[in-house]
């Protein structure tokens, strides 16, 4: 009788024993799963609206249902983005990039690793890129490494320089240079690349290489600039404190970022 209850009581021990390791490793489980989901989140954050005009829209991953964009919206890799019409939108990117989109435009970030390779796709409408003076060098010293390009069906442009705006309508792309460099080549002829400077522009019809770069008229620069550059809403005082705030850590972050790629 004796050996047969402290049986029975190895048993129970055993059996609770082997319930508690499952529970443990269940629990382990599932906190790796959240916490992996959590910084998978965190990593896909790359900046955010800095000003909104009329209606835009953000898909998530691309996919429905659209969100609302509002000041403060959050911006991930992989985000379309939907501007209606008589509406505008600027982005600021968390490595110091600005994004100014156009009414009616349909933009994809299709990647985008801070202070690494980012890459914007257009489907549609007119963007301007900025791109602090520094980003723009470590991507002329390392453009393995280092990128931030506009892509549209029938072209590519990649920056040289800091300063640019690209449109995409009837499947001609256009690439205008206000400041710095712009290298700009079509996808089915990837070696005839067109080096496009300061006050310059070229066009891209399908199935063509860029044509010679030309002169932009200065009035056709200033149409862009107010195709793309949102309003400021009247009487948003705090708003405005807060946009100058936040650049000015987005600043702080930068110089941070440039001490540690020249260490």
């Amino acid at each position: 009788m004796r050996c047969k209850k402290r049986s029975n009581e190895k048993t129970v021990i055993a059996t609770g024993a082997r319930k508690t390791a499952a529970l443990l490793l269940c629990c382990t489980i599932a906190l790796f799963f959240l916490f992996s989901a959590f910084a998978a989140h965190a990593t896909e954050v790359v900046g955010k609206f800095s000003a909104v005009e009329g209606r835009v829209e953000v898909m998530r991953d691309g996919k429905f249902p659209a969100a609302i964009a509002s000041i403060g919206t959050t911006i991930s890799a992989n985000d379309l983005i939907k501007t209606k019409s008589d509406s505008k939108a600027e982005i600021v990117f968390y490595d110091g990039n600005i994004l100014r989109i156009a009414q009616r435009s349909r933009i994809d970030i299709s990647e985008y690793a801070t202070g690494g390779k980012a890459v914007i796709s257009m489907h549609d409408g007119k963007a301007e890129a900025i791109v602090p003076k520094q980003i723009a060098k470590f991507i002329v010293a390392s453009p393995g490494a280092n990128k931030f390009e506009i892509r549209t069906i029938s072209a590519v442009g990649g920056v040289r320089g800091t300063d640019f705006f690209a449109s995409y309508d009837g499947n001609v792309s256009e690439f205008t240079v206000k400041e710095g460099k712009v290298a700009v080549y079509n996808p089915q002829f990837p070696d005839a690349i067109v080096l496009i400077t300061a006050g310059n522009f070229t066009v891209v019809e399908p199935h063509k290489p860029p044509l010679a770069p030309k002169p932009a008229a200065p009035e056709n620069l200033k149409q862009y600039e107010k195709d793309v550059l949102p309003k400021k809403k009247e009487g948003s005082n705090s708003e405005s404190k807060a946009s100058l705030s936040e650049v000015s850590l987005l600043r702080d972050e930068l110089r941070r970022f440039i001490g540690c790629r020249r260490r």
